[in-house]
């Protein structure tokens, strides 16, 4: 197998691979049916993650898509990749001297997508579920807008892309746009390695050289207007590199990226999961503006227990329900929404203050914080049930917390899925154990993971 020889010092032929990266999931925290109706809502990343490799193919020309977690695995000769890079970019504004990679929201989304799948006709692709074709489709999306600037080096290596993951699909967390993320960010990293940045260039973020960009051009305009994006987000690392290995500016590429191909499984999606797969920590959200990155003077890492319920939620069903009491008694439900907005902008500057709480800090003092949540978790809970979209079954495991001390809720939908606990610091380990196994010994899965860590980083 050849390698590529990459741009910098000297003529040495080095092979771009391995790359990895991984992405986090997300848990809505508070704001639940309330954010449907312009009200604020919070999320956090999960420690719960997707994995992508680009790795060298032992089979010559070929570039393999592989998942043994999601059931994918494809195979495309790279002659074809490489002629489907090769196709100009369908764009929404007349530009013929741009690298187009990092500026997303120029393509013309549907004829891209529409050349996707008639790439996939002809590559004569069938898979037997509807997710698995929505996987390879938003791979080859990504391939052809970022990497089409470098087409003229891709496809001289034999490339294997490989995703695992931890979370489970269709539970409401986030796992499409994890996906996404991961594979975006490993797709610019590969970009990077085949196209360096100019050295002499004191901005190390940008890939290659590209003509500059006029302050008034469309382009320029559309670039800072990219929906699912909020520029809070983009103050997380101020334009250097932080434990992500991805500056500022390739973070909110990512993102972007990540929004439109979200658009493939969702349609019209809020920005809300790809935000929090990106940077991480937590996310403030509503209805209509783009989500932002809550400031924190360090990553959360708060303990959390995930319970499923494994009754399958409902959330059109459940969207419906909260509509229909809406209709019944809207001055009645109006005000519940008002009081969840309560609640959730309380808990959102607790979790700031939890955030600011100095090292070596009095351990009573962060009990109180953690007191304050559960009390507001409590109080989430039932006022959600009261617009109708609890769960005999969400009911029983909160109950099953409730008599050790601790507070749940359910995230995302109702009527079924997910439960969600946050454990306070320096729980006795018997006690949790102990609550663990009930819950387990009644039927329900249980994942102990962090809230509030990091976003999309790279792992080699």
């Amino acid at each position: 197998m050849s390698d590529i020889g990459a741009k910098g010092d000297g003529n040495v032929e080095t092979s771009e691979l391995p790359i990895a990266v991984s992405a986090p999931g997300k848990v809505i925290l508070h704001g639940e049916h309330s954010v449907v109706y312009g009200k604020l809502a919070v999320a956090g990343s999960l420690d719960l993650r997707t994995a992508v490799r680009l790795i060298e193919n032992d089979a010559r020309d070929a570039f393999d898509v592989e998942s043994a977690t999601l059931g994918v695995d494809v195979r495309f000769d790279s002659k074809s990749i490489k002629s489907l890079l090769e196709t100009p970019l369908p764009l929404l504004v007349d530009s013929n001297d741009y690298n187009y990679w990092d500026i997303p929201n120029l393509l013309d989304h549907d004829r891209l997508l529409d050349r996707i799948d008639d790439f996939l006709d002809k590559s004569n692709v069938r898979l037997s579920h509807s997710s698995q074709m929505t996987c390879i489709r938003a791979v080859l999306y990504l391939c052809a807008g970022i990497l089409s600037s470098a087409r003229a080096q891709f496809g001289r290596e034999s490339v294997r892309l490989v995703v695992t993951t931890d979370l489970t699909t269709g539970a409401g967390m986030g796992s499409s746009a994890s996906f996404s993320v991961s594979v975006a960010a490993a797709f610019l990293k590969y970009l990077k390695r085949l196209n360096p940045p100019n050295k002499d260039s004191p901005n190390d973020d940008l890939v290659g050289d590209r003509p500059k960009q006029s302050q008034g051009s469309k382009e320029s305009q559309a670039s800072k207007e990219s929906e699912g994006f909020s520029a809070e987000a983009s103050q997380a690392s101020k334009g250097s590199k932080g434990s992500s290995g991805f500056s500022a500016k390739e973070l909110e590429f990512i993102s972007r990226w990540a929004f439109n191909a979200e658009r493939i499984a969702h349609g019209a999606p809020s920005g809300l999961d790809n935000t929090a797969c990106t940077y991480g920590s937590l996310i403030e959200f509503r209805r209509g503006a783009a989500p932002a990155l809550v400031g924190a003077a360090r990553p959360l890492d708060l303990d959390l227990l995930l319970i499923d319920t494994k009754v399958a939620r409902q959330t059109k069903k459940m969207v419906e329900v909260a509509a229909r009491t809406r209709r019944m008694f809207p001055k009645i439900f109006d005000n519940v929404l008002d009081t969840i907005e309560l609640v959730t902008s309380k808990a959102l500057e607790l979790y700031g203050e939890l955030s600011n709480v100095p090292a070596g800090a009095d351990p009573e003092e962060i009990r109180t914080i953690y007191s304050k949540l559960s009390v507001l978790f409590g109080l989430n809970q039932g006022l959600l049930n009261s617009l109708g979209v609890g769960h005999a079954r969400l009911d029983e495991a909160i109950g099953i917390l409730d008599g050790a001390g601790l507070k749940g809720k359910l995230t995302g939908a109702g009527g079924g899925g997910y439960a969600i606990c946050l454990v306070p610091p320096r729980m006795e380990a018997k006690a949790l154990e102990e609550v663990m196994g009930t819950l387990e010994a009644r039927g329900f899965d249980v994942i102990r993971t962090c809230l509030g860590g990091d976003g999309v980083r790279v792992e080699c």
